[in-house]
């Protein structure tokens, strides 16, 4: 109900907050070990945390009690998200799998082995179908699960993936985060490039490179350097206007798209960096055409002109907000 937040911290327990961080409950000992995420489900009655003591839990809200306890990974799990609408959760760990699981019975659906690297991060799409998954190999893959079927394997961080947010509108624009700070953008399904698009990005350049889709392997933008340290959490805007990054160089920073009359095309950033913003005139919404990324209006790499900024103290892993 967008009331209360969950953190989990490195001694395996979980605190409930209100909007203005007083601590009202704590649940000590929930895990042995680090807990590494957390998810609400839809109703927000119930949640879900994975730890590495490697079992991914489930508690009932209210009571701060623990329902369930699902085991089956072989490792510490890093990754847990509850599907948008079912008692379905999905877990990623350092076995290289990822578990699903009926959350009610307790007991294991299935298991996907399509990564041979540690799977750090996970995230269901809004339409209860998609499961994104990214791993240390730095490839990030997107299932199907009413058929287990693999839909995509993204190729383009270099370094091991850390973090994934779907875009709450656009169904298929993913995007990503990395251990080197890099934040790229995904589209689920599409095709090549027209030539004249990677010509273009191409001649802006020589610090640019465009990426085909043909198989699959490329971002369609990029954003690098846009944090020093790993990316931990990606979250955006409910209206999709703004992405949010929180990193372990200590900072948060919000991403947006060109102002109108900017145009497209790549934009500078500090220290070298470069923002890749290639055609992505398809993307329709309701308000017309929005194109994404485009600029940080954050601290230091990235440096926007516009709006806040934020800063935040220590390596925050991971937090959820409840849903509505």
């Amino acid at each position: 109900n967008e009331n209360w937040l969950l953190s989990g911290d490195d001694a395996g327990t979980i605190k409930y907050w209100q909007t203005n961080l007083n601590n009202l409950k704590s649940i000590a000992n929930a895990h042995t070990e680090p807990v590494r995420g957390l998810a609400f489900a839809p109703s927000d009655l119930k949640f879900c945390s994975c730890s590495d003591d490697t079992t991914v839990k489930v508690f009932d809200f209210a009571h701060a009690a623990r329902i369930s306890t699902l085991s089956g990974h072989g490792g510490d799990v890093k990754c847990v998200d509850w599907h948008p609408r079912s008692a379905l959760l999905a877990s990623g760990g350092k076995d290289s799998l990822v578990k699903l699981w009926d959350a009610k019975s307790g007991k294991g659906v299935a298991s996907i082995h399509a990564h041979k690297n540690q799977v750090g991060a996970l995230s269901w799409n809004a339409n209860g179908n998609w499961l994104a998954t990214g791993c240390r190999g730095q490839q990030l893959k997107v299932f199907d699960v009413r058929t287990l079927r693999e839909l995509e394997n993204f190729r383009g961080h270099a370094k091991e993936i850390t973090s994934l947010a779907w875009h709450p509108h656009h169904e298929t624009l993913l995007t990503s985060g990395g251990f080197d700070g890099s934040i790229l953008y995904w589209i689920v399904g599409r095709g090549p490039d027209e030539a004249d698009d990677a010509a273009d990005l191409l001649a802006a350049g020589s610090r640019q490179k465009a990426h085909a889709h043909s198989e699959s392997t490329g971002p369609c933008a990029e954003i690098k350097g846009g944090h020093e340290a790993a990316i931990w959490s990606l979250a955006w805007h409910p209206a999709g206007h703004i992405l949010c990054s929180g990193s372990n160089d200590n900072t948060s920073k919000f991403w947006c798209r060109n102002r109108p009359g900017e145009g497209l095309g790549p934009h500078k950033m500090v220290e070298g960096g470069v923002l890749q913003s290639p055609n992505m005139s398809h993307l329709q919404s309701d308000h017309g055409t929005r194109d994404y990324p485009m600029r940080s209006d954050g601290d230091g790499a990235g440096r926007g002109r516009g709006m806040g900024r934020g800063r935040g103290r220590g390596d925050a892993r991971r937090a959820r907000v409840g849903r509505g």
